[in-house]
């Protein structure tokens, strides 16, 4: 999730769009039996606050970071993305 605050934030700066790097929606669900840290609350409300912030923005890169958040809320777990 802090990954996810991390491409925002520089997205934002750079004023265009920012390709995610390896974490997909895909790898989520691939990765999410690996049995990681369910997420809280409130983590799931931060994560439905930017995917409704981000739903009023156009990309490919948008499109791919909504699908991320909808497969972590999907599956219910953070995966850091170093074990990647």
């Amino acid at each position: 999730m802090g990954g996810l605050r991390i491409w925002w934030f520089l997205r934002g700066r750079l004023g265009r769009p920012l390709t995610l790097l390896r974490t997909t929606a895909e790898w989520v669900a691939s990765e999410s039996s690996a049995g990681d840290r369910p997420l809280s609350g409130i983590e799931r409300q931060a994560l439905a606050r930017m995917r409704s912030e981000l739903a009023s923005t156009k990309g490919p890169d948008i499109d791919d970071a909504l699908r991320l958040i909808d497969a972590l809320l999907k599956h219910g777990v953070k995966i850091e993305q170093e074990r990647y």
